[in-house]
């Protein structure tokens, strides 16, 4: 029987190659050997995929933003804004990620860093309480990826807006506790 007349009815095979791989008697001649091949096969699949997950694509970005904005917590009469930064490739080892948030009452910019750890997919960055937040105003965020001798490696920019303004909160928290209890009247 030649290697054409292994095919099932219907079968054409254009290659000689799979022609004699298809003919060869150890890989049809029992069940285990098919399961061993089968086996082979998926590992090569997996061992191909590994290494072309592991390839880092030097034109995309570092990091991305991924949502963010504003949050007024009415409970802590406080108001404050974030966001994350999604990891799109490997992060250099030791570096740090360091965002500048525009502050709302004026003057220098937040700025809030985290180091960078292996395998680590996200980073929330938030500002500390803010003051003076208004509406419908643009508040700038620069997301900086610096090495170990903190040189900047690469740097992205957005913008958040708030629909709402800082005086809807109350001047001191209402209530304090886990379960709502009125805040106590100063004198």
């Amino acid at each position: 029987m030649g290697p054409v007349d292994a095919c099932p009815p219907g079968f054409f095979i254009s290659s000689p190659s799979a022609a004699r791989l298809l003919a060869n008697d150890e890989l049809n001649s029992t069940p285990h050997s098919r399961a061993s091949a089968l086996l082979k096969g998926v590992a090569l699949v997996l061992v191909a995929a590994v290494v072309l997950a592991a390839c880092d694509n030097a034109d995309k970005p570092y990091l991305a933003f991924a949502g963010g904005g504003f949050i007024f917590n009415y409970r802590q009469a406080t108001a404050d804004y974030g966001f994350v930064a999604r990891v799109e490739r490997a992060l250099p080892a030791g570096g740090v990620i360091e965002a500048q948030f525009d502050n709302p009452a004026g003057g220098a910019p937040i700025v809030v860093r985290q180091d960078v750890r292996p395998g680590r997919r996200s980073y929330v960055f938030r500002t500390p309480p803010l003051r003076g937040v208004r509406a419908n105003h643009d508040y700038h965020v620069v997301l900086r990826l610096l090495d170990t001798q903190k040189t900047e490696i690469a740097s992205y920019k957005t913008s958040y807006r708030s629909s709402a303004d800082q005086s809807v909160l109350p001047g001191s928290p209402p209530v304090v506790g886990p379960g709502y209890q009125r805040a106590p009247r100063a004198p």
